[in-house]
């Protein structure tokens, strides 16, 4: 499977399409040693959202990197931020601008397509399938997506982050479905260096202000 996915029955999907690590072995022989780290993955992030399932959330999480193919970059491969860096549909590089693949193993535009059939598509297709169900059974519904990243990361902002493609896309007020996007640091609940290790502890103190935000915005959505 392409995603993670657990059915809720509040009026809300939570989303995390940067939380996956795998990267099959068709694709993992491609790329150059730098892709090991996984550096760029928004770590753990199913972990810190442990309590949506007691809440009744439903939630989908990727199950394969963001260097396979990134589940929150339009599928034309546009550019999210025009006139600013950004990384694409299926990066070339890291965020620190390391080559992802060794000489003239990048992949070509039938690649592309081969990936966006095979696991971009399945994870837009349940994450649209789950909108609507919950929009039909309670005529609105908030989709949250869920995100993390590095405290410091020059290449892309010195403020605040620009929304997701999946905010956007998804994200239609007038018709009853609510996007959120919350992009966390990930020193609030894990180290930032390799091994990028979870740290309960700290992530403790984190977890009641996140389930006091999700539950507001179920809360705010329910009629």
């Amino acid at each position: 499977m392409a995603f993670r996915f657990k059915a809720g029955r509040l009026p809300m999907l939570v989303s995390m399409p940067h939380a996956g690590t795998d990267i099959p072995d068709e694709v993992a022989h491609t790329l150059a040693p730098c892709a090991a780290a996984r550096a760029d993955t928004d770590w753990h992030l199913p972990e810190l959202y442990g309590f949506l399932e007691e809440m009744g959330i439903s939630t989908i999480s990727a199950r394969w990197s963001r260097y396979l193919i990134d589940l929150n970059r339009p599928p034309e491969d546009t550019n999210l931020y025009p006139g600013l860096d950004t990384t694409g549909l299926c990066p070339l590089d890291t965020f620190g601008r390391e080559r992802l693949y060794r000489d003239g193993m990048e992949p070509d535009g039938a690649e592309v397509q081969r990936r966006l059939s095979r696991y971009w598509q399945p994870y837009h297709a349940q994450l649209r399938a789950e909108l609507d169900r919950l929009k039909m059974e309670h005529g609105r519904v908030v989709l949250w997506e869920a995100h993390s990243i590095a405290s410091v990361v020059p290449r892309f902002f010195d403020g605040k982050l620009p929304d997701g493609h999946i905010t956007r896309h998804y994200g239609q007020p007038a018709s009853g479905v609510h996007a959120i996007q919350l992009e966390k640091c990930q020193y609030l609940y894990m180290n930032e260096a390799p091994p990028f290790e979870y740290r309960p502890a700290v992530a403790a103190t984190l977890q009641p202000l996140l389930r006091d935000m999700i539950k507001a915005a179920v809360d705010w959505v329910r009629p």
